[in-house]
């Protein structure tokens, strides 16, 4: 059951979070292309970066949301196992 829950989770954030990393390489491409045009314009270059960041905060925040319900589907033992593992991972 739990996998079960754990996959439409993840089902139904694929379709967003592959739209978000679509716009977000369109705009990072856009920009990439603007650079080498004779017609580069700044304020069209600001509006790509501002529209790549917009589509990768939304993107993050799309994987931070998945992430907090699949946490909230894992039994207490898991959620201390992913605990203690996540602080082995970050001591240098």
């Amino acid at each position: 059951a739990q996998r079960d829950k754990v996959f439409a989770i993840l089902h139904v954030q694929a379709p967003l979070q592959r739209e978000k990393f679509k716009v977000a390489r369109g705009a990072q491409e856009a920009l990439l292309a603007l650079t080498t045009s004779m017609q580069y314009d700044k304020a069209r270059a600001r509006s790509l970066a501002d529209a790549g960041a917009r589509a990768l905060g939304g993107l993050w925040l799309a994987r931070a949301d998945a992430e907090h319900e699949i946490y909230q589907a894992l039994t207490d033992a898991q959620r201390e196992q992913l605990e203690l593992t996540q602080r082995s991972a970050r001591k240098p």
